[in-house]
């Protein structure tokens, strides 16, 4: 500064200066840098700080009953306003899943929803594993798990993979029957949750699954061995924690449901919601099996039946995506094919290789292919029609 006249000192100041530590210019300058732009300070959850944090791999939980807990948003595309939240909850063990539709991201809903689906377990409440969501950090749900003697856990903050499990339930079951469409009001709540009840029996009683046992790293490669499939309520049966008279109360249960009717009923709550997610108003439609069961011999050609999944058109695509090997040359062929029309594909493609060595192999034949199936389209066309990229043909044959 002082080589090009920006700063000026007297010698004996200019040898304090020299002299200074760094650490005495940040001590000087502190009330300079207080008062110049103050840090912002984050708020701290302290709630956080008496809840354990669980990895990944510490999930390995042989007895039921530690469940994982998640919110799944129906907002559509934007979060602005109020909507739907989905409470997912499965078992981590078993698999046994539970979901509950709520009107609102709310701590004291969300403990109504634990306690309501608590008294329906087959199986004691032994611990559930969160995120960092301050509707699931905070002291009301704190003080419910430690008055009921559940262990409350915590991933760690932007690890997805540290709750896999119920992550995977949200792909699988909530999104796969609700979509990913805005939903919100009384009434959708009332339908998700009758969509929901539904759907509790049937993935947990009727519908197997897998469940991963091991993960092996060979080399650069990673296997995964999977236990056969198999249904929540079978894995329940197999870990011998069902007591006796529980076991026939649901055996009876098994016996009297038919997996038809809920699927059935899976789908008009589906439908109901639809109809809600475009502002119509929802009509009270009676099942009928009759016909849904006729349905499900064709659905498999309508693709996805799910009425709330809206797959965007996909559009043809109109480019190409290399170059015409035969640009160049397609003069010279159409002038082949003025004289010879019953040419076809493999005698131009042997003319090409004997007049371009190296240049033309089999692997053009496809190309040509194409290309000649459109030259004759396009001459079938004038002879019918009479019209030419040019013109009219008929105009040239008066002229």
């Amino acid at each position: 500064m002082e080589k090009h006249g920006h700063l000026s000192l007297n010698p004996a100041l200019r040898e304090q200066l020299l002299k200074v530590s760094a650490s005495s210019i940040d001590r000087l300058l502190k009330e300079a840098h207080t008062t110049a732009g103050k840090k912002r300070n984050r708020v701290v959850n302290h709630v956080s700080k008496s809840i354990p944090v669980r990895m990944f791999t510490e999930h390995e939980r042989h007895s039921p009953g530690f469940m994982e807990m998640d919110l799944v948003a129906h907002c559509g595309r934007h979060l602005s306003g109020t909507f739907l939240w989905t409470l997912s909850m499965t078992d981590i063990a078993s698999g046994w899943t539970e979901c509950v539709a709520l009107p609102a991201r709310n701590a004291e809903l969300i403990i109504r929803a634990v306690d309501n689906v608590q008294k329906n377990l087959p199986f004691p409440l032994l611990g559930l594993d969160v995120d960092n969501g301050a509707e699931f950090i905070n002291e009301a749900l704190f003080e419910y798990c430690s008055a009921r003697c559940i262990a409350l856990t915590r991933s760690r903050p932007y690890r997805k993979n540290d709750q896999a499990w119920i992550e995977q339930k949200n792909g699988s079951v909530v999104r796969k029957l609700a979509g990913y469409g805005r939903l919100d009001g009384e009434p959708a709540v009332k339908a998700m949750n009758q969509m929901y009840m539904a759907n509790r029996l049937f993935i947990n009683f009727f519908q197997p699954s897998f469940k991963l046992l091991e993960t092996q790293r060979i080399g650069g490669k990673t296997v995964r061995r999977h236990d056969a499939p198999k249904t929540p309520y079978n894995r329940l049966i197999e870990l011998h924690t069902l007591r006796a008279e529980l076991r026939g109360h649901f055996d009876d249960i098994i016996h009297a449901l038919d997996p038809l009717k809920l699927l059935e009923a899976i789908r008009l709550s589906q439908h109901q919601l639809a109809r809600i997610a475009v502002g119509d108003p929802v009509e009270d439609k009676n099942s009928d099996l009759t016909t849904f069961l006729q349905g499900l011999s064709v659905a498999w050609q309508e693709g996805t039946v799910n009425p709330l999944h809206h797959p965007a058109p996909s559009k043809p695509g109109h480019w190409r995506t290399r170059a015409d090997p035969v640009a160049d040359v397609w003069n010279e062929i159409e002038y082949w094919l003025k004289d010879e029309p019953q040419l076809g594909s493999t005698e131009l493609l042997l003319r090409l290789e004997d007049l371009y060595p190296g240049k033309f192999t089999e692997g053009h034949r496809r190309t040509l292919q194409r290309r000649l199936q459109e030259w004759r389209i396009k001459v079938v066309r004038e002879l019918v029609y009479g019209t030419r990229a040019d013109g009219n043909i008929l105009a040239e044959a008066r002229k």
